[in-house]
């Protein structure tokens, strides 16, 4: 933990990888549990889930940025570094979070959209409100979502599904 001054603001942010998985995930060389910064331990895991728990956190991420499936299709060594979860990362937030009553639905949907859009300076983004813009997303907490083939997140299903997607107020 950190004492923070008052006149310097604290921003952290962590990852679903980090919050879900610490070095243990790496055992055996699977280059799934590859990402950038490398996965901790299950002490800095803890810490984290502390963190997120205690609204410390300021914003969660998906980390995504995997180059290509194949990258990975690599010795752990030449693997590239990386997850690609985008299109999971709600119900993934929804299950592991919200439902085990971690935070609540408003938190998250706080750490996932308005959060990360003021930490970056995107003033037009983050929340339904009149003079933004309308991307958003309709989920349903009943649904459940299958992940495909996903390294870490193999076969898993999940409670809640996104129905649809809608940037600039068009439905994706």
């Amino acid at each position: 933990e950190r004492e923070q001054k008052e006149d310097i603001p604290l921003f952290a942010t962590a990852s679903l990888q980090h919050l879900l998985f610490n070095d243990q995930a790496c055992q055996d060389f699977n280059v799934a549990a590859k990402v950038y910064p490398p996965l901790g331990s299950k002490a800095d895991q803890e810490a984290l889930l502390s963190a997120l728990e205690s609204g410390l956190l300021s914003a969660l991420t998906s980390s995504d940025n995997l180059q290509s499936y194949m990258s990975k299709d690599q010795p752990f060594a030449e693997a590239s570094y990386g997850v690609a979860i985008a299109e999971y990362l709600l119900p993934l937030a929804y299950h592991y979070f919200v439902v085990p009553k971690r935070i609540t639905f408003e938190k998250m949907v706080s750490l996932l959209s308005k959060a990360p859009a003021q930490l970056m300076g995107f003033d037009m983004l983050g929340e339904i409100a009149v003079g933004k813009r309308a991307n958003f997303v309709l989920f349903d907490p009943e649904g459940q979502t299958e992940m495909e083939d996903n390294g870490l997140y193999s076969s898993v299903i999940l409670k809640g599904k996104v129905i649809s997607s809608w940037i600039n107020g068009v439905s994706e």
